[in-house]
């Protein structure tokens, strides 16, 4: 084989490795998880019992720690809707939020007193928790669970039972089930709850359903649960209005953490302005911190 020859096959042999490596570098960038995007697609991310969406702001570079909003959809509704809800994206979009979007076994909820009886959604959500931090760089003081409807009551029970996972706890349109809890863990917690008063699917008043098999609780009443656990008096510190909510707050209590209650007088559905009632309670306790 002459030089000419050995110059050539040496090149063509170098040429392939390029190739070759390039593909190999190829596959694993491909491989390679992109946090922004990670779980933006059903099926999602898969844990201990279930799976969950995300929706990640425009232009997050996956590194930054971001706000983080778990929100537990209603009766019927599943992952996919809530990132698909306009006042939610709104808030991702917005305020820079990560939404987590929890999918419900049988599209509901399996909290004391539903009819659902799925699966144990308090170690659902406790893996959910350690999943979402060891995968996304979080703001502790913005680590919020939220729902709305069935969602709003797995909220309140998941506050009730495991009040140290999140910081702030946000509920829009529901509360315990019968029968209700006289006491939770002891944990002071910050909560804040928007219900309208021409509710019918979850009366503020509460109401049974399915021929008195199971019965939504009253909320005002079972907002002595709250006042107790932070030994807060029964009347609230202040009155105020917020984007069409009359609310009331209870701070500075006994214990640490503060309840707020918020009113408007439309049916059972999400506005956008009881997002940023909730998240305007989120800011305020986050720069208290």
């Amino acid at each position: 084989m002459n030089c000419l020859t050995i110059r050539a096959v040496a090149a063509i042999v170098v040429l392939l490795a390029a190739l070759l490596g390039t593909s190999v570098a190829g596959r694993a960038d491909q491989a390679a998880p992109d946090t922004a995007t990670a779980c933006a697609r059903s099926p999602g991310c898969a844990i201990a019992g279930g799976s969950y969406l995300t929706l990640a702001p425009p232009g997050w570079d996956g590194k930054t720690a971001l706000p983080v909003l778990v929100f537990f959809h209603g009766w019927r509704e599943s992952a996919e809707y809530v990132v698909q809800d306009p006042p939610l994206r709104a808030l991702v979009e917005k305020q820079g939020v990560l939404l987590i979007a929890p999918h419900g076994e049988g599209n509901t909820w399996s909290y004391p007193g539903a009819p659902g009886k799925h699966r144990d959604e308090f170690a659902f959500i406790a893996a959910l928790v350690a999943d979402v931090k060891a995968r996304f760089p979080v703001d502790a003081r913005r680590f919020v669970a939220a729902g709305f409807s069935q969602g709003a009551s797995m909220v309140w029970n998941s506050a009730c039972r495991q009040p140290g996972l999140f910081a702030v706890h946000g509920a829009l349109a529901g509360g315990f089930w019968e029968p209700s809890p006289e006491a939770c863990s002891g944990t002071p917690v910050d909560l804040v709850h928007v219900h309208g008063t021409r509710d019918g699917t979850v009366p503020i008043g509460g109401r049974a359903l399915r021929g008195g098999l199971f019965r939504q609780a009253d909320i005002r009443r079972d907002w002595a649960v709250w006042l107790r656990g932070n030994a807060c008096p029964a009347l609230p510190s202040s009155t105020f209005t917020q984007a069409g909510r009359t609310c009331l707050l209870w701070s500075g209590c006994a214990r640490p953490g503060q309840l707020q209650f918020c009113t408007h007088d439309s049916g059972h559905e999400i506005h956008e302005s009881d997002i940023e009632v909730l998240w305007s309670f989120v800011e305020q306790r986050a720069a208290s911190r």
